[in-house]
Parts: C-alpha cells; sequence; structure tokens
C-alpha cells in the first residue's frame, strides 16, 4: 500500500510538472504570435522591395531554392517555415533559460504583464529615438544617452534592492557568464577584432535573474516585464539575439588552430577530471578511516 501511494503521488507530481510546462509553453507561444502579428502590422514592407531586389540580382546563377533562404536571411523576411522553426527554438531557449520559473509561473498577472510589455516595446521601436543597440558600432547621441541613464538608473535601484534583501539565481548567471567569457576567448584566440553587441533580448536573460524571488510584487512583475520583451526580440531577429560577439567572415577554421584550440579544452578538462578523481578517492578513503564497527554481541561461552 505504501510503495503505491508513493507512486501515486509521484506520477500526481509528474503530471503537475508537465502541465505546468504545457501552461508556459502556452503561454510562451501566445507572446511569440502576439509579437509576429504586430510585426506585420507595425512594421509594414519597408524591406520588401529589398527583398525582392535581392532575388532580381541573385536569381541569375543561384538556384532559386537558396536564392530565397539567402535573400530572407538578408532582410529577417518571416514565411512560415522560419515562424514555426523559430517559435519552437525560442521554446526551447526559454524553458531552459528559465525553468526555474515554469512550476510557478502560472499566474495569470504574470501572462498580461508579459504581454504588455512585448506590444508596447514593440511601439517603443517604431520610434526611430530608440531604434539602436548597445554594440561597438553605436554612436550615442544625447537622446539615446538619456534614455539609457534613466533605463540603467531605474534597474539599478531594483537590483541593488534585490542583492540586499532578496535572492538572487546565482546558478544561472555563473552558467550565462561562463558560456560567454569562453565564447569571447575563442574568438579572441584567432581574432584581436572583436565586436561586442549586447542585444535587448540577450540582456533581458540575464537581468531575469535578479528577480527570480517572488516573495515580493516588484519582481513578480519585472520578471514578467523581462519575458515579454525577450518572446519580442526572439522572435523580431531570431538567434541573432543570442550572438554577443562578432569576428570578421572571412576568418575560416585552420587546423593548426583548431588543434591548438581542441589541445588547450582537452588539458583543462584532463585537469579538473583527474582532481575530481583523486578528491572522490580521498573522500572515500576518510569516510572509510572514520566508520564504526557493528557491536557483534561476543559468545562468552
Amino acid at each position: 500500500m505504501i510503495l503505491t501511494s508513493n507512486r501515486l503521488v509521484n506520477r500526481f507530481r509528474n503530471f503537475k510538472i508537465n502541465y505546468n510546462l504545457l501552461l508556459y509553453i502556452c503561454g510562451i507561444s501566445s507572446i511569440y504570435f502576439l509579437c509576429e502579428t504586430l510585426k506585420i502590422i507595425f512594421i509594414k514592407d519597408t524591406k520588401n522591395k529589398y527583398y525582392n531586389s535581392c532575388i532580381k540580382l541573385l536569381s541569375v546563377n543561384i538556384r532559386m531554392r537558396d536564392v530565397y533562404k539567402i535573400c530572407e536571411d538578408l532582410n529577417n523576411i518571416t514565411t512560415y517555415q522560419s515562424c514555426f522553426y523559430n517559435l519552437v527554438i525560442t521554446i526551447l531557449i526559454i524553458t531552459n533559460l528559465l525553468k526555474d520559473k515554469i512550476n510557478i509561473s502560472i499566474n495569470y498577472k504574470y501572462w498580461i504583464t508579459a504581454h504588455i510589455s512585448a506590444y508596447i516595446y514593440i511601439l517603443l521601436g517604431t520610434n526611430e529615438m530608440f531604434q539602436f543597440s548597445i554594440d561597438s558600432n553605436t554612436k550615442y547621441t544625447v537622446s539615446r544617452i538619456i534614455i539609457l541613464s534613466i533605463v540603467s538608473i531605474i534597474l539599478l535601484i531594483f537590483i541593488i534592492r534585490n542583492l540586499v534583501y532578496y535572492k538572487i539565481n546565482y546558478k544561472y548567471m555563473i552558467r550565462y557568464i561562463t558560456f560567454y567569457c569562453l565564447l569571447y576567448l575563442l574568438f579572441r584566440f584567432v581574432s584581436d577584432n572583436v565586436v561586442y553587441h549586447y542585444h535587448h533580448a540577450l540582456t533581458c536573460i540575464f537581468l531575469s535573474y535578479f528577480f527570480t524571488d517572488w516573495t515580493t510584487k516588484i519582481n513578480f512583475y519585472m520578471h514578467g516585464i523581462l519575458l515579454g520583451i525577450t518572446v519580442q526580440g526572439l522572435n523580431f531577429y531570431n538567434l541573432d539575439d543570442f550572438s554577443m560577439f562578432y569576428i570578421s567572415n572571412q576568418l575560416f577554421p585552420q587546423i593548426i588552430q583548431l588543434l591548438q584550440i581542441h589541445g588547450i579544452i582537452l588539458l583543462i578538462w584532463l585537469l579538473i577530471f583527474i582532481k575530481s578523481y583523486f578528491f572522490n578517492k580521498k573522500e572515500d578513503i576518510i569516510e572509510n578511516d572514520y566508520q564504526i564497527p557493528l557491536l557483534v554481541p561476543t559468545n562468552l561461552n
């Protein structure tokens, strides 16, 4: 009976987790298709003329299937295929990077906030004053400096407040930083000219790790706002958001450089493996040394 009840509890827990995951996926998909619809409404075909010109220029000597693909990528044209594939990739990325909130983000206020934030961000993006990114090539005008200063001050106040009074998701934050440090080092290994580009979707994912303690309503709504902007960024710009660093596309992999990189990574991996192996072995020896023998009653006869 105990085993049966435990199985029922485990099945109920698994069902609840899957149910929450399904709700989370539906919420992300809803924001995604809202962004897709608004993209068609507000960002009308200033780029379609470039798309049509691109097809005319390339269709002379290249297969048409490749021409369409090249021109779609160059002009950020959305087809049903790219739309649906990008939705699946968006869901996979967000559910992995923000998965600690899947089981508790069922509250309808959270999703309303996320939808509204995506909508407002798209409206702001139609204004030329807000059409810029933080990267190596950005020219910072007075208006852009004012916008960045106001946003930075507001975020800094909330972040300092959370650092002092609430929990921060350091685990995911460290993984995030480690990933992009590795990416930078790889780029730096082959080129001195590394260009940075902090897109809003990429930035919002990192900022969301400061607002994971929902014991306060401010963090709850801030996390919803950041999620909405993240989905909007992935919808509008696909996976380009995750390329924080860039190097020249004219640099091609060379065997010697690849062997050097592989050798460095292999050496680090071996050192960590050896250290881990011997550390665990020492722990086992210490545990065995401190084991208390069982008190077996001796035969007094």
